[in-house]
């Protein structure tokens, strides 16, 4: 079977069910990293798009020696890449199986802006390749300039993947844009009512990540994901709650109200992270919801007594302690069984401080 052929199937499978499909996976990328050189550049970029949607690469040595092997053959040949398209979809693959090679996005960052390949880029493949270099936390500032005014003159036309991919990418790289983020905010909210709930919290986190304010957009994603919260996981929803408050929306809006509630109601789903969102939350905003926190300290308790969803870390512990203090919650379960825990990571915080302090006067001796 030559490579052509290996390629064909690749980029197939992201149209199955790749359920039970990670050995043939496996097998497909190793024949394809063995004769790369049969695939024209659009097969080539479409099997390793397609491999990076499966979600099925990364896991494996054997995964990562042909990812490797085939990053090394894209970047020894990126010549032959002409279509902007093409190394959208290949940029945006390799991101995906967790490719780190620097000299792969450096190459084609540095094509994509060349201006004959750069006009050729469409809006979903502006989309695909931003949201690709986010994933890689590769930050070629020149070229994202270019992309982002492309996405602003199209912000009228854009959809709701269009949207998630290009604010999410731009989010991961940290940029800060003020323009592009109010026009696509607002298109944001123009859409928010057909989006799914997971989609909501995780625009809100693209905003909440770079510290954004978009009161419009925040109040229409709120209200879109409080009318499906059957569909939101509890973990989704402390991430959106706490994205709401570092983008300084109003703890007394109802509809913050409501998403706390359907927290506390599935409060077993939440991890020790989430846990820590919700008393940073909590505590950032001064706000004293008591049946969250009540609820964050049974689920908390229980984390340590069982070890389920990871247990809870010492570093929680002490914050689900502070917070119910703050707010003066009385919590004997909470008290008793996360104590301990607490107490570990105030004497570590300790020992750590007087380490430091001691590093400091050595330092300072030594000066003298």
């Amino acid at each position: 079977m030559s490579g052509r052929d290996v390629a064909d199937i690749l980029s197939a499978t992201v149209f199955l069910s790749l359920s039970g499909l990670e050995g043939l996976l496996q097998a497909t990328l190793s024949r394809l990293a063995a004769d790369p050189a049969s695939c024209s550049t659009t097969q080539l970029s479409d099997a390793i798009f397609a491999a990076g949607e499966s979600g099925l690469v990364g896991g494996h040595v054997a995964h990562h020696i042909a990812v490797d092997s085939l990053s090394d053959y894209c970047v020894d040949n990126e010549h032959k890449w002409r279509s902007g398209s093409s190394i959208a979809r290949l940029v945006y693959g390799f991101s995906r199986v967790q490719c780190t090679k620097r000299s792969l996005y450096n190459v084609f960052a540095t094509r994509l802006r060349i201006r004959p390949i750069l006009h050729t880029l469409q809006q979903a493949d502006i989309s695909v390749v931003m949201s690709g270099f986010g994933n890689a936390k590769y930050l070629d500032k020149t070229l994202f300039d270019r992309l982002a005014k492309k996405v602003e003159d199209l912000s009228p036309e854009l959809n709701a993947a269009d949207l998630t991919m290009v604010l999410t990418g731009y989010s991961r790289m940290n940029l800060l844009n003020t323009p592009l983020y109010q026009r696509l905010g607002e298109r944001v909210a123009e859409v928010s009512t057909d989006l799914p709930p997971a989609v909501s919290a995780r625009l809100l986190h693209a905003y909440g990540h770079v510290g954004v304010k978009h009161d419009n957009m925040a109040g229409s994603l709120l209200t879109s994901m409080c009318s499906k919260l059957d569909a939101l996981d509890a973990n989704k929803a402390v991430e959106a709650l706490f994205a709401l408050c570092e983008m300084d929306h109003e703890a007394d809006d109802a509809q913050m109200d409501k998403l706390a509630g359907h927290i506390a109601d599935r409060i077993d789903e939440v991890d020790s992270n989430g846990i820590l969102q919700l008393c940073d939350v909590l505590q950032d905003l001064n706000w004293r919801h008591e049946r969250l926190l009540m609820a964050v300290g049974n689920q908390s308790a229980e984390l340590q007594l069982t070890g389920n969803n990871g247990g809870i870390t010492p570093r929680a512990s002490r914050s689900v302690l502070d917070t119910l203090g703050s707010f003066m919650i009385h919590h004997p379960n909470a008290r008793q069984h996360l104590t301990e825990a607490a107490r570990s990571i105030s004497r570590d915080e300790s020992v750590v401080a007087e380490l430091e302090y001691n590093k400091q006067q050595g330092a300072q001796a030594l000066e003298e």
